[in-house]
């Protein structure tokens, strides 16, 4: 199984991403710190190791990461059925611009 962890530093930020298993059905995830906001780019988890808290966990790790780099919100947008109750539950909300509904967002 293969595993990866990247990391890039650019000039108003940082990348970084984590991977285990094949592109495609894999866990992992990808982030973006430009300034002091988070963008999470990607985040999936294999289907024999969903519904178990490595969702949760990622995300955890995420917040962490960006805490620690003293980032101040979390944005992403949620695709796919059911994923924004996941996103709710990590206390993320909808950011609107003006009644369309833009990104999913979490002030730290």
């Amino acid at each position: 199984m293969m595993k990866s962890v990247i990391a890039k530093i650019h000039k108003n930020g940082l990348s970084i991403g984590y991977g285990v298993g094949r592109i495609h059905d894999s866990t992992r995830f990808d982030m973006q710190i430009i300034e002091n906001t988070c963008y999470i780019l990607w985040i999936g988890i294999e289907k024999e190791h969903r519904k178990i808290g490595l969702g949760r966990s990622l995300v955890n790790i995420i917040e962490k990461i960006c805490g620690d780099l003293h980032c101040s919100t979390i944005e992403l947008t949620s695709s796919g059925i059911g994923k924004e109750i996941f996103w709710k539950k990590l206390g993320f909300q909808k950011r609107f611009h003006g009644d369309i509904p833009l990104t999913m967002e979490k002030k730290l």
